[in-house]
């Protein structure tokens, strides 16, 4: 930011000036709280951003008088204009200016709003006059700059009373009045730093309404300025082309006009940014204005002056526009604001690729004000708002940086590491001379010391967004990409640094990933190049083994050996010379590898160890054909971690001590038990004389598991000697490389094993179960547990029922010591499957349990290693399903699927050692399974409603012109329920009949059926005539009747029947419990009806009673008809018992009434015996003209095809 004032940058905050009278009381206490609310000069601070701190920030300045106060008085006189106005001739941007650095200095350090005046009261009440007549002085100052005076009244006396009858005093004499204008504080009484802060906290939070006042009126006067007359100085001695317009004053009140905003509200810029987006427009109008001037090689000193000013007006509005949008929390349309702005000024003032200096100069800018803004603002970038506001918004987001695709694309910079590698790329040396208001450098050297000092920016910026940001993502690769640009720009001073330049080379080189060879290679040649001269350390010796791992032409000069000091001893991370693949997996007795362990079950411990160094390499490398080279192992050290939160043992750490011998590929080691770990002996030897031959070694032990957990080869060390002999003298390089191990995703293992007739290392997958190849899990020594289920596989179980199954359980394995476990138990669990033995998601609340014991209650058997029980024991296990809400269970779809019930048995083991807490403290693993079929219910019934007929005499049909006797059960109108009208009475019968009842029903035994009726209208009353019995096989009966409770009649009632059946198993005392389906029926209650009510009589003989039902209040008139055509039999109605005609024209019947017609017949003897169809009684309603169905009332009758009735005996 060296390019622009800092009046032109900083945080735009309200100024409060501060003067102490001496400083004595209080001063250090109060400077020290004014600091929390003092923004200094400041660019950025946490308090603009919207919403975000309550807190208002001022710029305070402390004055020795009040002489100081003056500078923020107008300096007008007169009809002058001020001398910050272009139409000044003494100003500093007359003639044709738009705006001076004075005045943002004016409001930055001269005008303040609000004065703060601090004083004592030590001097005594003679003093006080003085006192008196300074502040009044001070008021009468402030007054005229329009300023809020605060005068705070310090004592330390003891003697408050006395104080603020002097404080009163000096309020009376002055005027000043109580509040936010003078106060009083006592250090005695208040010597705590947390009243001063509250004291002070009260003060500024006061001065938000008056700051705000204030600079709303200094915008008021600006906006007044429209409606003033400009008079203007004589031009005819300047030499100027720059003519001040209309457009020129816009920008200049518009600019005013934004910046005081800022003052207004410094923590909300959304007004200021409205008029400086106007402001910045206006600008750039006026630059299109002035091109033709500019472009002109004879352009005027004045005028020159005049674009300087103008492209820093430009370039610090759309700073603050920038600034602005970050303070809003928008740094999407922020960093657009800014590029859209680069864009702007290359193109009005038609530099194209010229002035790059001040591209880079822009972004540089932009870089310091990210690193100064949140840095949870960059990152969130608001693209989620952003996307809602512009549906047609396209946005790629990457590391770094966001590419949007509008009406044109951006792409912006969003981390201020990349924004100084873009300042980095652009900053070069100008091609072409032209105007600048910024410096522009020429010379070499200070190109590259910038470029160097930009690219230093970048990398300390790009370590702060690692520390805050993104602790867990690797950018080693950005970090070398700079130091490696900082190397090479030290390479191309024309007195290139060497010592700076191998510094930045080998801090990339750091930073390289070892995974990227070929940059590693290529920069292992730069170094190496370079740093043969002089003594070489430690440092390039690693690097010189590390070239021996690469296939490259890297040569060292022939006396640059001479140049280390041996012996050379390197550290841990120095070298990365070896390959580690390491196992741990458990081996039974018949030798069979697998990937769980218990409890003293031997654990294999494999490594391959791989050296990646090519020793003739190394050789070439420091130039010495005849030496020879040997690397030996000196030491293999492993240590071992239990993963379990509540155990610290684990395995116990073995350490390898290498030997001089070539060694086999595959070596078996044999441990040998110390004190705290175990030692043992392993080769691996390499010479530059015998190639690469046995350049990878796998080394194998074993050990027992003695604590149960996870256990992991927790971190690898290898210690090497390198031995290089050349002639008489040998020079050794020792070091070591620590591997720790982290956990890695994979399903399978590697385990080698060595082919001896090819002496070649085979490779074989491996299944592991904890994703992690040096990764074990040991588990308690596991019970052998047999359970066995009786043969069910056509079993089916009904939702409701609880069935006992019995369980044979033995325990084989009798090396269990069962006091070591707290638990031995089998757990039997319910749960709904598939036919792709899948979980269902339905809730029929399935459950399982041992007899006389609680659900989800283990069983426990440790009592059967105590008796050896190695018979089986038969155990009784309970299962059923038995739902919150059985009806919704029989409404639900899913049942009509086939799925089953699981039924498994688990061991449950629990470790006596372990704390309850522990992962590994219990154990789980099935032993058993079996399934059920599932029904809702082990019948499936169909209902039907039917008639029924009773006599006459029952009052079914109380008819109200017969007189019944005084025995009857008719009411009178003393009993409860009497109703005036008439109540009839219909018989019913409810018929359930099973379906399918044999196929799923085999065993099963009714014990008896309660069916239910439920009215939907409360008014009717329902009464059972019997109770459900089983009339007729697979059928199920009730009869009842139905009539109005208070005489209302309804035409029809719908009634709810359901049943609930009680049965058991045969063979099985639980009585088990069943609910139907319920369904909906309308009953007719109040409809003219036609019964029959037919009875055999002896031989061929047949009664017919035709019953014609009035329920209503109303006469009906029917006429009927006994139709005997289209018979399969041949009916005769020639017998005197018949009084009725076949045929009748017109039959009234009263209101409720019956009335019956009785026939008498007989049927010819070739008559088919089991089905006979019945005449067709025809019955028509004269007035109505509609027919009336014949309803049947006994079972021999039934109903088929259109209605035709059939006597079935």
């Amino acid at each position: 930011m060296e390019n622009y004032s800092k009046h032109f940058l900083q945080v735009s905050a309200p100024l409060i000036s501060v003067q102490f009278n001496e400083k004595g009381i209080l001063h250090k206490e109060l400077v020290e709280a004014f600091v929390k609310y003092d923004v200094k000069d400041a660019i950025w601070d946490n308090f603009m951003i919207r919403n975000r701190i309550p807190v208002i920030k001022y710029r305070i300045k402390y004055i020795e008088t009040h002489e100081a106060l003056w500078k923020g008085k107008n300096d007008k006189k007169g009809d002058e204009h001020s001398q910050l106005s272009p139409f000044n001739a003494n100003s500093d941007i007359f003639p044709n200016g738009i705006l001076s650095e004075k005045w943002f200095k004016r409001y930055a350090e001269d005008r303040s709003f609000a004065h703060i005046y601090v004083t004592s009261l030590e001097g005594g009440p003679k003093d006080d006059e003085l006192q008196i007549e300074y502040i009044n002085k001070l008021k009468s100052i402030c007054g005229e700059l329009n300023a809020h005076l605060t005068v705070v009244m310090a004592s330390q006396s003891e003697d408050i009373d006395a104080d603020h009858e002097r404080v009163n005093r000096i309020r009376l004499l002055t005027g000043i009045s109580k509040g936010n204008e003078m106060i009083y504080i006592n250090k005695h009484h208040d010597p705590a730093r947390s009243d001063i802060e509250s004291f002070v906290d009260n003060l500024f939070n006061g001065y938000k309404t008056v700051a705000s006042d204030f600079y709303t009126h200094i915008a008021s006067n600006i906006r007044q300025r429209h409606r003033k007359y400009y008079s203007f100085p004589a031009l005819s001695n300047l030499n100027t082309r720059v003519e001040l317009t209309p457009l020129f004053l816009e920008a200049r009140i518009t600019l005013k006009l934004g910046f005081i905003s800022q003052f207004i509200r410094p923590n909300n810029l959304e007004t200021s940014i409205k008029y400086l987006v106007n402001a910045y427009q206006n600008l750039i109008d006026v630059s299109l204005s002035v091109r033709d001037v500019m472009s002109d090689p004879e352009v005027s000193d004045l005028d020159l002056n005049f674009y300087r000013r103008l492209r820093m007006l430009i370039d610090i509005t759309a700073f603050h526009i920038v600034k602005g949008y970050f303070s809003l929390e928008e740094p999407l349309i922020a960093l657009k604001k800014y590029s859209t702005h680069i864009a702007n000024v290359l193109e009005s003032f038609d530099y194209g690729d010229k002035n790059l200096q001040w591209s880079s100069t822009q972004y540089q800018l932009l870089a310091e004000l990210m690193n100064m803004v949140p840095r949870s603002i960059l990152i969130e970038t608001s693209l989620k708002g952003s996307k809602k506001r512009n549906k047609n918004q396209i946005l790629k987001v990457h590391f770094g940086g966001v590419r949007l695709f509008e009406n044109h694309k951006f792409e912006l910079i969003s981390d201020p590491a990349f924004s100084y590698l873009e300042a980095y790329r652009l900053f070069k040396k100008e091609k072409h001379q032209f105007y600048s208001h910024i410096d522009i450098l020429t010379n070499d050297t200070d190109i590259i010391h910038k470029r160097i000092g930009i690219l230093k920016k970048a990398a300390g910026s790009l370590k702060t967004t690692v520390e805050k940001c993104y602790s867990d993502v690797e950018l080693d690769s950005f970090f070398s990409y700079i130091y490696w640009q900082i190397a090479e720009e030290y390479k191309k001073l024309n007195s290139p640094d060497e010592e700076s330049y191998i510094a930045y080379c080998e801090k990339s080189f750091e930073h390289i990933p070892r995974s990227q060879m070929a940059l590693r290679q290529t920069l292992l040649k730069r170094l190496l190049s370079v740093t043969h001269e002089g003594k070489l350390s430690n440092r390039t010796i690693s690097q010189v083994l590390e070239a021996a791992t690469y296939s490259s032409d890297i040569v060292l000069p022939r006396n640059a050996f001479n140049n280390f000091t041996f012996p050379i001893s390197l550290e841990v991370g120095d070298t990365s010379l070896f390959m580690i693949e390491p196992i741990i997996i458990g081996k039974d007795e018949n030798g069979e590898l697998k990937s769980e362990v218990h409890l003293y079950d031997d654990c294999i411990t494999q490594v391959k160890i791989h050296s990646r160094i090519k020793l003739k390499r190394l050789k070439e490398i420091l130039a010495l054909p005849d030496a020879d080279i040997k690397l030996a192992a000196t030491s293999l050290e492993l240590n071992y971690a239990n993963l379990s939160s509540d155990s610290s043992e684990t395995l116990s750490p073995v350490i390898l001590k290498g030997s001089s011998n070539p060694g086999l590929k595959l070596q078996n080691i044999e441990l040998q038990k110390e004190e705290d770990h175990f030692k043992g002996a392993f080769d691996f030897v390499l010479q530059s004389d015998q190639g690469d031959y046995h350049e990878s070694r796998v080394v194998e032990f074993s050990q027992k598991i003695r604590e149960i957990g996870v256990h992991k080869i927790d971190r690898m060390t290898l210690q090497f000697n390198i031995s290089i002999k050349s002639g008489d003298e040998v020079f050794d390089i020792t070091g070591h490389e620590s591997f720790s191990l982290d956990k890695s995703l994979a399903s399978y293992g590697s385990i080698y094993r060595l082919n001896t007739q090819s002496d070649i290392l085979e490779k074989k997958a491996v299944a592991i179960s904890t994703r992690s190849p040096h990764i074990i899990k040991s588990m308690p020594l596991k019970p052998n547990i047999v359970a066995k289920f009786p043969d069910n596989s056509e079993s089916t179980i009904f939702i409701g029922e609880t069935v006992r199954l019995p369980v044979y359980v033995s325990a084989k394995n009798s090396k269990i010591n069962v006091e070591d476990f707290e638990e031995i138990s089998l757990m039997g669990t319910a749960s709904l499957v598939d036919e792709a033995v899948l979980p269902l998601s339905l809730d029929l609340g399935t459950h399982a349990s041992w007899s006389n014991m609680k659900e989800d209650e283990p069983l426990d058997l440790k009592q059967l290693y105590r008796e050896s029980g190695q018979v089986d024991n038969e155990y009784v296990l309970h299962l059923v399903i038995r739902p919150k809400s059985l009806q919704a269970v029989l409404e639900n779809n899913d049942l009509t699927n086939d799925f089953r019930v699981k039924l498994d048995l688990s061991v449950i083991t629990k470790d006596k050692n372990k704390s309850t807490n522990s992962e590994n403290s219990v154990i789980i693993y099935p032993v058993a399974e079996t399934f059920f079929g599932v029904r809702a219910s082990p019948f499936n019934f169909k209902l039907s409603i039917s008639p029924r007929y009773r006599e006459e005499g029952s009052s079914d049909m109380p008819c109200p012109f017969v007189i019944f006797p005084a025995n009857s059960q008719l009411k009178v109108p003393s009993d409860e329920g009497y109703s005036f009208m008439p109540l009839p009475v219909r018989l019913w019968q409810v018929n359930l009949m099973f379906s399918d009842f044999e196929q799923y029903t085999q065993g099963l035994e009714i014990k008896s059926i309660k069916i239910f009726m439920e009215p939907n209208n409360p008014e009717l009353a329902i009464e059972e005539v019997n109770e459900a019995t089983v009339s007729r096989p697979n059928v199920i009966t009730q009869m009842f009747t139905t009539r109005s409770k208070s005489g209302f009649s309804h035409r029809n009632v719908t009634v709810k029947f359901f049943a609930t059946i009680d049965w058991k198993r045969k063979g099985s005392e639980d009585i088990n419990s069943s609910n139907t389906h319920k369904w909906d029926v309308a009953l007719p209650l109040s409809d003219p009806r036609v019964i029959l009510v037919m009875e055999k009589l002896d031989g061929n003989r047949f009664k017919m009673k035709y019953v014609i039902e009035n329920p209503t209040s109303r006469i009906f008139n029917f006429s009927t008809h006994l139709l005997t055509e289209n018979l399969n039999a041949e009916w005769h109605f020639d017998e005197v018992k018949n009084l009725a005609p076949l045929q009748q024209a017109s039959i009234p019947v009263l209101p409720f009434n019956r009335h019956s017609i009785v026939y008498y017949a007989s049927v010819s003897s070739e008559a088919d015996p089991k089905l006979l169809k019945l005449p067709v009684f025809k019955v028509f309603d004269v007035n109505y003209r509609v027919s009336l169905p014949t309803l049947v009332t006994t079972d021999d009758v039934i109903v088929k095809e259109n209605n035709t009735l059939y006597w079935k005996p």
